[in-house]
């Protein structure tokens, strides 16, 4: 009752005495309306697991043949921006140099600033536009593929953080294994042993000649993984007295200790079939916009993540001209991580002439090897019904990124696609409404509150 009072009162404010106060509301009906059902509404199970639909899909499903390994590094917490292949001048991955030299660069978004959404948006292909209910429905990566695969997941933190062991236990999985459960780590989240998961992953490559794998480590999470004789950047601060320049120090030189373990795992493996993918759930922010860590802020430096290709030249040149053209030129544009299974099973069709199966997939993520042009890559603060620190979306394309903060003073942002510092956004002058059409018309198709953008966007004043 108390709730409802207030709640009350502070509309009635907000249509009263402050109407002409509050020129935007930094809380919209919306959102309000959402706080006070979370009250009054049971909790919702916060599980990914499989459901009966996934089940029933994969009973039927005649995995495709497909004539690669893989194994996809997920860094967490690795933005960007404080990568040297990614034009950060400091270069704290260069042990990593030779396999970047060998593989193709894109400008990623992730489909979420956080890990409990973004990892299983990452390995079904379904991002935050569609209800948590599609990724409970779909198949994850290692289901794609044949029985004579073997299947891992190999991570530092704890498996049963936000219950991810639920959506890791899919159907296919063999081999789900932990360092911190292995060392019977209590704070499992915090837990940093990169090197001891790292030296699982090689054992399990070298005894399975055919794998479909992941290895999720954890150095660059916070608190920042510090190995003595791997710390070039001082000082190192994780403490908010020195923040933010003493803790990107912490972040670099966990960045180049982890640069390394990797260069070494990649020098040891077979690379001649297999396909190497390197990205991660989401980035970090050390104040930029005012923002630490990431699952407040939805700003280049939270969402855009490594995202790297590593092809065999011998399946490169197996590949259709047309197609390796897409995938050259979809360097030059954003995507999604979530585009990671269509172009697995893409590419698997374009070698063994087989039909696609990803076409028969309702994926929201794209092949790399298709045409992207004019495609508009989302990124979103919340998953209704799932998880939710905030209701931000960014619509992203060849020409703008833009941020919608339904609860901000400024709802709306625009920067240049590419303007990885996002330190001003345009002015209403200098946006291009031609250029900006794309977003604006297609935002209500593509995202719930795309909607939402349209009535605060007012394009007339744009042309004027």
């Amino acid at each position: 009752i108390s709730g409802f009072s207030l709640s009350a009162f502070f509309f009635a404010l907000l249509e009263g005495p402050l109407k002409n106060q509050v020129p935007r509301l930094a809380f919209d009906a919306q959102f309000m309306v959402e706080i006070f059902d979370s009250l009054f509404s049971p909790e919702r199970d916060k599980s990914l697991k499989q459901s009966e639909t996934a089940s029933d899909k994969y009973q039927a499903f005649q995995a495709p043949d497909i004539p690669f390994n893989v194994l996809v590094i997920v860094n967490d917490a690795q933005r960007a921006r404080n990568m040297g292949i990614y034009g950060y001048d400091r270069y704290p991955d260069n042990p990593l140099k030779s396999f970047y030299q060998k593989s193709f660069v894109f400008q990623a978004l992730s489909p979420a600033n956080y890990t409990d959404t973004a990892i299983p948006a990452l390995f079904t292909g379904q991002g935050p536009q569609r209800h948590p209910s599609a990724i409970k429905d779909a198949l994850t990566l290692w289901d794609y593929f044949p029985q004579k695969f073997f299947t891992f997941y190999i991570l530092t933190a704890g498996k049963k953080w936000a219950r991810l062991d639920e959506f890791f236990n899919s159907f296919n999985m063999q081999y789900l294994w932990s360092a911190a459960d292995d060392a019977g780590q209590k704070d499992a989240l915090d837990y940093i042993q990169d090197e001891t998961a790292l030296q699982q992953v090689g054992q399990v490559i070298k005894q399975h000649p055919h794998f479909v794998g992941v290895f999720h480590a954890n150095s660059m999470h916070f608190p920042y993984f510090q190995q003595e004789g791997f710390t070039p950047f001082q000082p190192c601060e994780t403490e908010r007295t020195h923040w933010p320049q003493a803790s990107v120090n912490c972040y670099d030189n966990a960045i180049y200790y982890l640069s390394h373990l990797e260069a070494n795992l990649l020098n040891e493996i077979d690379l001649q079939r297999t396909i190497v993918v390197l990205t991660s759930d989401h980035g970090e922010g050390f104040y930029e916009h005012g923002a630490y860590f990431h699952n407040q802020d939805l700003h280049e430096e939270s969402v855009r993540v490594p995202f790297i290709w590593y092809i065999p030249p011998a399946l490169q040149q197996q590949i259709p001209a047309t197609n390796w053209n897409h995938f050259v030129q979809n360097q030059k544009r954003y995507v999604s991580t979530s585009d990671l299974i269509p172009t697995i099973l893409h590419l698997a069709s374009l070698l063994t002439g087989q039909p696609p199966a990803f076409e028969r997939e309702d994926f929201t993520g794209r092949s790399l090897f298709e045409d992207q042009t004019n495609r508009i890559v989302i990124t979103s603060g919340c998953f209704v019904d799932y998880r939710c620190f905030s209701r931000d979306v960014a619509f992203a394309d060849e020409h703008y990124f833009v941020l919608l903060r339904p609860n901000a003073l400024d709802p709306v942002e625009i920067y240049p696609a590419f303007d990885f510092n996002q330190l001003h956004p345009l002015q209403v002058e200098e946006v291009d409404p031609e250029k900006l059409a794309n977003i604006f018309s297609n935002a209500p198709h593509l995202h719930p509150l795309g909607g939402m953008l349209q009535s605060l966007l007012d394009v007339e004043k744009l042309k004027r």
